[in-house]
Parts: structure tokens; C-alpha cells; sequence
């Protein structure tokens, strides 16, 4: 997971580095309930001239590829990324899960996020791996509309964007 130059990895996967990346990843099998929620938001982001690069797990595309044509909203939708690095690199914010490679890689990157946690884990593993890097990232059990709103608002708030990272970065061991 090696960081690039912005400007190189929006042009690897045809985002325009002057706009905003909001980046969706839920794990290797994507996650059904963020790509629904992102399709339902799609036209706020639209609006936000937010772009998407969304990873949506295999045989999901189809929940985001629409939505974002009608909103008129820039996304790359893939199913499985190989160069990660370029994803987060290429983001400014993320909507994700919260194993424990998607925390150390958001720590990694000092990439803001709104994490929500695999709701199925009866120990809430995710739940706890985000809450140490709160307030870096934000903690959301439930994708209902009052949630979305969250969202919206912290996509459409850079100032708080750039605080959050501000912290990932402050508390990331410089050594890893």
C-alpha cells in the first residue's frame, strides 16, 4: 500500500484531481448497505461536486451504476481494486467498514472517514477498531436517513475534513 501523487492516481482511474474523492470500500465483498446508501445520496454528492470511486464487491456494480448516471454524479465503480494505494490516495474522504486493514491503511493515509462497522460481529470488533481513531473518523452503526445527513454534512464541511486528517495524522506513529 504505497502512496502516490494525487494527480496520478485520480488519472488512474479518470477522477479529476481538483474535485473532491469520497472513496467506498466495503472489504474484499464490497457491502451492499454503503452502496445503497451511496446510490440514494448520489444526488446531494452531485450537488457537493463531490466524485466517487467506489469498490463495490463483486457482482454489486449494478446498485451504484445507475444512481450515479442520473444524478450526473463522476464515479469509477469497480468491483475489486489492486492498487489501493492509489485509491486512498485519490481520497479525501471514505465510507467504509472497519476491519483492521481498512484502519490501519485509513491511519496510514490520514484519510478522514465515516466508518461503519460490520453490524454481524457479536464481539463489535469494527465498532472498537474505529473508536481509536475517533475523531479522525466518525462512527456510524446505522445507514438511516438521519446518518446520510451526517454524511452529507461532513462531505460538504472541508475545514472539518482537513481537521480529521489533521488528527490521523498527529496520532500515526511515524514509524508505522
Amino acid at each position: 500500500l504505497k502512496p502516490i501523487a494525487r494527480e496520478l492516481a485520480c488519472a488512474q482511474f479518470g477522477l479529476a484531481p481538483d474535485r473532491p474523492i469520497l472513496l467506498v470500500l466495503g472489504g474484499s465483498q464490497g457491502a451492499r448497505d454503503l452502496n445503497l446508501a451511496v446510490a440514494r445520496m448520489a444526488p446531494r454528492l452531485a450537488q457537493l461536486n463531490m466524485q466517487l470511486l467506489a469498490i463495490c464487491g463483486p457482482g454489486k456494480l449494478k446498485d451504484l451504476q445507475r444512481p450515479c448516471k442520473n444524478a450526473g454524479l463522476t464515479a469509477c465503480l469497480l468491483e475489486h481494486c489492486r492498487e489501493m494505494g492509489a485509491a486512498y490516495s485519490a481520497a479525501e474522504f471514505a465510507l467504509c467498514r472497519g476491519g483492521a486493514a481498512t484502519i490501519a491503511e485509513l491511519w496510514l493515509n490520514h484519510l478522514p472517514a465515516v466508518i461503519v462497522p460490520y453490524p454481524y460481529h457479536k464481539d463489535r470488533q469494527q465498532e472498537r477498531n474505529a473508536e481509536a481513531l475517533v475523531p479522525g473518523v466518525s462512527i456510524e452503526n446505522h445507514l438511516d436517513p438521519a446518518a446520510e445527513q451526517r454524511i452529507l454534512q461532513l462531505l460538504s464541511n472541508p475545514l472539518q475534513r482537513r481537521r480529521m486528517s489533521s488528527f490521523l495524522k498527529q496520532v500515526c506513529p511515524p514509524d508505522g
